[in-house]
């Protein structure tokens, strides 16, 4: 019961329109990951306003995973957020994962149709009551 709330929350990231990393898809998978922004903090004279470490760790299938990747960025050089930098970076990770795995009959992941709209029953983290 506590790994399927997990799960959910995690679904909510990528699937839920406000999710917090959409731009993780993967066509024809369902993707639960987290992402994670951080100031950097160095040494002597704390956290630094202008320097950050983001991160997006997700696996998939959801339903029954078989990747989990993990994509941390350092110091991005434009914008700071997940979303926009170890997301994405993910996808294309992944994206290239499916097309190894799949030129190996004995290695292909099974697809399934990836919701084109929220799933009723993942709620997002950053509203719960939606």
């Amino acid at each position: 019961k506590t790994a399927q709330a997990m799960k959910d929350m995690l679904l909510s990231v990528t699937e839920a329109k406000d999710g917090t990393a959409t731009t993780a898809r993967v066509t024809g998978f369902r993707v639960a990951g987290k992402t994670g922004t951080a100031q950097k903090y160095e040494a002597g004279t704390g956290y630094d306003s202008k320097k950050y470490f983001s991160s997006f760790i997700g696996f998939l299938p959801a339903e029954n995973p078989e990747l989990l990747i993990g994509v941390m960025v350092d110091e991005p050089k434009t914008s700071y957020y997940a979303t926009t930098t170890a997301a994405p970076l993910f996808k294309r990770i992944a994206e290239r994962a499916i097309a190894i795995r799949s030129s190996r009959s004995d290695r292909a992941l099974p697809t399934r149709p990836s919701p084109s709209k929220p799933v009723s029953n993942v709620r997002s983290i950053a509203n719960p009551h939606s």
